[in-house]
Formats: C-alpha cells, structure tokens, sequence
C-alpha cells in the first residue's frame, strides 16, 4: 500500500512537475532578462526579495516533507490493518478489536494529515508576505528613480509585472 502510494505520488510528480518545470524556467529566465533591461537596480532589489521568499519556502519545505512523510506512514499503517482485518477475518474473528485498531489508525491518519496540510497552507501568506516587502522596496525606489527622471512610471508598472511573471512559478 506504502509503495503503491508513494509511486502514484512521483507519477503525478512526474506528468505534471516536469511541463511545468520546463515552463517555469523559460517564464523565469524571460522575464529577469527583461526587468535586466529595463532597471538593474530595482531587478537586484526583485532579486533579494525572491531569494528571501525562496529561502524561507524551502525552510518550511524541509518541516513539510517530515509531516508528509508521516502522514504517508500512518496511512500505510491503516491500510496494512485493513488488509490484514479482511484476510485473517475467516480465520479468526477479532472484530471488535480490529474495529478499535482502525479508529486509532485513523485518528493518527487524521492528525499527521491535518499537521501536514496546516503546515503546506502556511507557507503561501508568508511568502506573499515577504513578497509584498520587496514590492513596497521597490516601489519607493521606483519613486525615487520616476522623480529624478531616470525610469518611468510605465517601467515601474512592467517591472512589477514580470515580479509576478517570476514569482508565480
């Protein structure tokens, strides 16, 4: 069940990660390229604000993935359990036992899923959080450039777009 399981993980993984890799990466490079061209200044304050947001993304990761991997192991718990209430049950009836080590099974399901999904919730208003720092940065810098007249308004608005072209992925 455990195999099972974590294999239809990788195969989604897998059919969706890798387009939407490719994707990304071109999306990403296209866009840096562009903010490059237009301000390098407010592209390295973009940038800072990026790896910020990536930083802690990943931090947070490293504690998902323990909760996941838990949440993975309980399920394959239950499932063993079940499996083996149904094949041993011509031999042996231990209903109500079996019926009591499923609910506990279940409740620790429930827990570890619950831990997981809170945490993986999370981590999207704290990186938006952090995001919206970098956009505040870079739009008094981009104040500033505006009035001493090196950029305009409409570079600023651009620059702002491919930031959100680049944190998407």
């Amino acid at each position: 069940s455990r195999v099972t399981s974590d294999l239809e993980k990788v195969a989604d993984t897998l059919q969706e990660g890798l387009s939407q890799l490719i994707t990304s990466v071109v999306t990403i490079a296209g866009a840096f390229i562009m903010m490059m061209v237009i301000s390098p200044s407010l592209t390295m304050i973009a940038l800072g604000s990026i790896v910020v947001s990536v930083v802690t993304a990943a931090l947070i990761s490293l504690k998902t993935n323990r909760y996941y991997a838990a949440n993975q192991a309980a399920l394959g718990e239950l499932n063993a359990s079940i499996e083996e209430a149904f094949t041993g049950n011509a031999i042996i009836n231990l209903q109500d036992e079996m019926v009591k080590t499923n609910d506990e099974l279940n409740d620790k399901l429930q827990k570890e899923s619950t831990k997981a999904q809170f945490i993986t919730y999370a981590i999207t208003p704290l990186v938006r959080f952090l995001g919206q720092i970098g956009y505040v940065i870079i739009a008094v810098r981009g104040a500033v450039s505006v009035i001493s007249g090196t950029i305009t308004i409409g570079e600023i608005q651009a620059i702002f777009q491919y930031i959100n072209q680049i944190t998407e992925p």
